[in-house]
């Protein structure tokens, strides 16, 4: 559990200030165009397997 609240406080810190902007858009304007069905293997991302930004 120290684990995932240790990465949360870092994306926090360090990703969610990078790109703000973009998170806030995406909080306010969401319009997905498809759905992705995929292993619930947290090691693979559709977004990383796809080479897509959220």
């Amino acid at each position: 559990m120290k684990e995932i609240i240790d990465g949360f406080l870092k994306f926090q810190r360090e990703a969610f200030p990078k790109r703000e902007a973009l998170f806030k858009q995406l909080a306010t304007q969401q319009t997905p165009r498809a759905l992705f069905i995929s292993c619930s293997d947290c090691r693979l991302l559709p977004g990383r397997v796809t080479q897509r930004e959220p």
